[in-house]
């Protein structure tokens, strides 16, 4: 299995093909159910054992290990490889200013090397799933627009997101870049050519990072800036750096607007999306005061927006920007190439150890390399279609329609629902309260396996948000209450029996003796049933207090039976 026995796992070996395939060969295996290790040797039935000679062999093949300390003897095996297929640039340790350790190790061919030099816009990404423990992925994306696909440039792992790191983790990755090209890197506001546009999610470190970075180029630039002509060069802070290239990602903006949703008001949200735009706001202050207006998440959303990451207004608003208008519209307005990369990478496995993660990465960048290698040579495009720039704006407006339509369907049933049932609670209380009371333990799921039980008896005189019960995935007030009951770890508030059986009857068209307890006597009548006997149904105003021995007598199982709907 090679290299493959980084992660090796007695599972992981079972569903291996190459392992398989020899499995058979070795075996002489004809049947078509697959041996196991079993046929090989009766021992290796046990999967402990078989987990203690997969260790056995990985030491031999790691003697370090596979975890930072075996990559840096990958590293150092790189070094002496032939020039185009290096991979493993370095595996470093510092020690930053606070006296925090930061691991490194970055991973990138020449061919990516250059592809990144050549690049004009770039987006940037960290990826927190794909390694275990400390580890994070960093990955620098663009598109290629001669092969018409999405391209990694750079991978690099990293065990720290502050600033300090990110301005590290730039430097040495341009070191690199720089002596597998001969090419120094260069930004259009610094150099008049280069990159142009950075797009990353609103992360601080990174942005931060970043402009450090292009402050250490230009530490002995004696010229003047062409945006603010009173500025040299070598003055400018790592955010007026960023304010010249650096821009959100819009999809992550709008999706932390969103989150906001249940503190703030729909048009102090409307508000928050009106400052992501190319043009000029028509009322820019106006809209600073309704958010500030909105409340106190809403006002610290804007304060983090306007003075605490200096860089977040710039990247979403032009106006505010230094990045010309037609830059601006020509540039990717998300970092949607960076969350496929994660997505096509994690095919090859998540929760990796740090050497089974360069080496899955250098064989899927290998292939990359190969399709986009292939491409130019002869022309075969890894798809039947290629992905040009109309296709995918095409594409683009596809979704939004579709999402829009489900939107406006689903807003549309909701306010149905919600009428509807107003319309059955108001009809509930015109009937005036029922008599009878359950205990609050009658909330199960259909298999009447037991949810929660509370100490008390469900009192008649508490309320029933019906309309909240609706808004349910699958739209069904038993699940919805079976939910919240299990959620609530304390005497929950729930509607009198005569509410909730009015919703669902209302709801499912069932009689009412289609919800009853699974007791040795129901306590109530049941159509061929007798009434009960030994459990009394009472008012609101004549509850005993619950009993643990009525619960163990009387209460054992519940069920709610639905039937045929």
């Amino acid at each position: 299995m090679d290299w493959k026995l980084a992660d090796a796992t007695p599972r992981k070996i079972m569903i291996d093909s190459g392992f398989m395939n020899g499995l058979r060969d070795h075996l002489k295996w004809k049947l078509t159910i697959e041996p196991s290790l079993s046929d090989l040797h009766p021992s290796l039935g046990n999967s402990d054992h078989t987990r203690r000679i997969i260790n056995e062999l990985r030491l031999k093949l790691f003697p370090k290990g596979t975890g930072f300390e075996g990559a840096q003897v990958l590293a150092e095996d790189h070094k002496s490889v032939p020039d185009n297929l290096k991979y493993v640039r370095c595996a470093e340790r510092h020690i930053m200013d606070d006296g925090t350790v930061f691991d490194l190790i970055i991973c990138m061919r020449p061919a990516m090397s250059k592809r990144l030099m050549k690049a004009e816009y770039v987006s940037i990404d960290t990826s927190f799933k794909r390694l275990h423990h400390k580890w994070q992925e960093f990955e620098i994306e663009a598109w290629d627009n001669k092969s018409m696909r999405s391209t990694i440039l750079t991978r690099a792992f990293t065990t720290s997101q502050s600033a300090q790191a990110h301005f590290i983790l730039f430097t040495r990755i341009f070191h690199f870049a720089s002596v597998d090209t001969n090419l120094a890197p260069c930004f259009r506001h610094i150099h008049g050519h280069g990159f142009s546009v950075w797009m990353a999610d609103a992360h601080k470190g990174q942005a931060l990072g970043l402009g450090m970075f292009c402050q250490s180029l230009c530490i002995d630039n004696e010229e003047f800036d062409q945006y603010e002509p009173t500025k040299k060069m070598k003055l400018l802070n790592p955010y007026d750096h960023l304010r010249r290239f650096f821009r959100l990602c819009l999809v992550h903006f709008t999706r932390n607007v969103r989150e906001l949703q249940a503190a703030i008001s729909e048009d102090v949200r409307q508000a928050m999306l009106s400052l992501a735009s190319s043009e000029p706001h028509q009322d820019l202050e106006g809209a600073y005061a309704r958010i500030s207006a909105g409340g106190k998440k809403a006002r610290a959303w804007l304060k983090d927006k306007r003075f605490g990451s200096r860089f977040a207004l710039p990247g979403i608003y032009q106006p505010a920007s230094y990045i010309p208008y037609e830059i601006w519209k020509a540039a990717p307005t998300s970092s949607n190439g960076n969350e496929q990369g994660h997505r096509n990478v994690y095919r090859d496995g998540v929760g990796l150890t740090i050497l089974g993660g360069i080496m899955r990465g250098m064989q899927f960048d290998a292939r990359a390399e190969t399709s986009c290698q292939l491409f130019e040579d002869q022309g075969i495009y890894s798809r039947d279609h290629q992905s040009t720039h109309f296709r995918r704006y095409e594409r683009a407006v596809d979704r939004k329609v579709y999402v829009q339509r489900k939107t406006a369907k689903r807003s549309a049933l909701n306010a149905h629902n919600d009428a509807h049932l107003e319309d059955a609670d108001d009809h509930n209380h015109d009937e005036g309260t029922a008599t009878r009371s359950t205990p609050s333990n009658i909330l199960t799921n259909e298999t009447g396996t037991w949810v929660e039980t509370h100490q008390e008896y469900m009192s008649t005189d508490n309320n029933l948000d019906t309309a909240e019960c609706d808004r349910s995935a699958e739209n069904d007030v038993h699940s919805h209450l079976m939910l919240k009951h299990r959620r609530l770890r304390e005497n929950a508030t729930i509607s009198a029996y005569s509410e909730l059986e009015s919703a669902l009857t209302e709801r499912h068209r069932l009689p009412p003796w289609r919800i009853f307890l699974d007791s040795t006597s129901p306590p109530w009548p049941v159509p061929q049933t007798e009434p009960a006997t030994d459990v009394q149904t009472s008012s609101s105003n004549n509850l005993a207090p619950y009993s643990p021995d009525i619960h163990s007598s009387h209460f054992s199982s519940i069920r709610h039976v639905f039937g045929t709907l």
